[in-house]
C-alpha cells in the first residue's frame, strides 16, 4: 500500500470485516470516539434509538448508519465545560492543555464542514491553544450518510461534501453487506492506514462510480426540503428584511433556553469564571459554553444591549447567514437539523425562517 500511496493513489476499498479489524486496532492504540446507539427509556412515545458520540470499547459499538447525533462532535475538541488555567494566589499559574492523540470515527460531511469553521475561528487573531491542541492531535475519519434525518437539509447549505478529513468512508455495499470506499485526505490518514490496514486494496473505476452514485442519491434525498434559493444569497437577503414580522412571530414563543446554541455544531461562544479551591489558596479558571439566546448573554454592568427575545432570536439567524460569512466566507448553518429537532416550541428551524424571509423579500421587491 505504501507504493500505491506514493503513486498518488488515495482511493481504497475496505470490506466490513476489515473495517472492524481496523477499528479494533485503533481502539487498542488509543482513544477512539464514534457514534453509539442509545435506547430511550421505556414508556417514552416512539421508543427508538438515538445516537451520541462516545468512547468506543469494541468495534461492535460503532453505529455508522446513523442519521444525525444529538450533540455534534464539536464537544470532543471544545468541551461544554473545562478548566483552562490552574493558579494559586502567589502568582503561579499554568494552562491546562490536552494534547493526547485520539481518533473520531464516523463524522458526516456537514459536521466536518462545521469543524472546519471552528478551525478558522479558534485560530483567528488570538489562537485558542486548548482547542488547537486537541485538533492537532486528532484524526478525523468521515463517512457519507446512508440516511437523512427528518429535519436535516445539509445539501442545500453546501455541506454535502467536505475536504476537512484525514480519511473519508463511503458505504457502496448492498443490503446488509457493507463495502467501503476509503479516500485519503491527509498524511495523518495515510499513516493510519499504513499502520493498521497494510493490506488494503486500491479502489477501481467501478467502485468509484458506485461511490459517486451513493453520494448523488443521498444528496437528492437531502434536497427534498431545505432552502428554496442559493444559500450564498443569505448575506444579501438578511440585511434587507430586518423589519420583517417573521422575527416577532417566531420569537414570541421562544423560551430563551439556549438549546439551539448548545446543539449547534458551529456555535462557539463561552463564558469564563474563576472557581477557588476550598483551601482558598488557588483555583481554576473554568470555560463553559454560553449562548446568544440566553437572557443574560448580552448583559453588562451598564445595560443589557439585547434585552428582548426578538433581538436575540434575530441575532442567531443573522450570525448563521450573514456575520460569519462576512468574516470567514462560510455560511454558519450546515443544515444538520439539530436545533429544530430539539426546540420545544419548534421555532428554531433556520430553513423555515430563511425561506419565509426570502419569499417576503421577493414579494416586496427587495432582491
Amino acid at each position: 500500500m505504501a507504493d500505491q500511496m506514493a503513486d498518488d493513489g488515495k482511493f481504497f476499498v475496505l470490506p466490513e470485516g476489515d473495517l472492524s479489524a481496523l477499528v479494533a486496532a485503533l481502539i487498542d492504540a488509543g482513544p477512539v470516539y464514534g457514534p453509539i446507539a442509545k435506547s430511550r427509556q421505556s414508556g417514552i412515545p416512539e421508543d427508538k434509538p438515538f445516537w451520541v458520540y462516545g468512547r468506543l470499547t469494541a468495534p461492535e459499538e460503532l453505529a455508522l448508519h446513523f442519521d444525525v447525533t444529538i450533540m455534534p462532535p464539536k464537544k470532543l475538541f471544545y468541551p461544554a465545560e473545562e478548566p483552562v488555567i490552574e493558579y494559586d494566589f502567589s502568582g503561579w499559574g499554568r494552562a491546562l492543555l490536552h494534547p493526547e492523540p485520539f481518533v473520531v470515527f464516523g463524522v458526516h460531511p456537514y459536521d466536518l464542514a462545521a469543524i472546519g469553521q471552528l478551525d478558522k475561528i479558534f485560530n483567528d487573531r488570538f489562537p485558542d491553544a486548548h482547542y488547537l491542541a486537541r485538533r492537532q492531535n486528532s484524526v478525523l475519519v468521515g463517512i457519507d450518510p446512508k440516511r437523512v434525518a427528518p429535519r436535516s437539509f445539509w445539501a442545500s447549505m453546501d455541506a454535502a461534501a467536505s475536504a476537512n478529513f484525514d480519511l473519508m468512508l463511503t458505504d457502496i455495499g448492498a443490503g446488509s453487506f457493507a463495502l467501503y470506499v476509503v479516500e485519503v485526505g491527509s498524511d495523518k490518514g495515510a499513516a493510519l492506514l499504513r499502520r493498521h490496514a497494510p493490506n488494503i486494496g486500491r479502489a477501481g473505476e467501478g467502485e468509484l462510480a458506485a461511490r459517486d452514485e451513493v453520494r448523488r442519491a443521498i444528496r437528492a434525498e437531502s434536497l427534498r426540503h431545505g432552502l428554496k434559493f442559493d444559500c450564498y444569497q443569505l448575506p444579501k437577503l438578511l440585511p434587507r428584511v430586518m423589519d420583517s414580522i417573521v422575527w416577532d412571530e417566531k420569537a414570541r414563543t421562544c423560551y430563551s433556553c439556549g438549546t439551539c446554541n448548545l446543539v449547534c455544531p458551529t456555535c462557539y461562544c463561552f463564558d469564563l469564571r474563576d472557581e477557588a479551591h476550598l483551601s482558598m489558596n488557588g483555583g481554576y479558571r473554568m470555560r463553559r459554553w454560553d449562548g446568544c439566546q440566553l437572557e443574560d448573554f448580552a448583559k453588562t454592568e451598564a445595560c443589557n444591549f439585547r434585552p428582548l427575545k426578538v433581538g436575540r432570536y434575530r441575532h442567531r439567524l443573522l450570525r448563521k447567514g450573514q456575520f460569519i460569512y462576512e468574516r470567514y466566507g462560510d455560511i454558519a448553518c450546515v443544515g444538520c437539523g439539530r436545533c429544530s429537532t430539539q426546540c420545544l416550541p419548534d421555532i428554531a428551524d433556520p430553513q423555515d425562517v430563511y425561506n419565509r424571509l426570502y419569499g417576503e423579500a421577493t414579494a416586496r421587491g427587495l432582491l
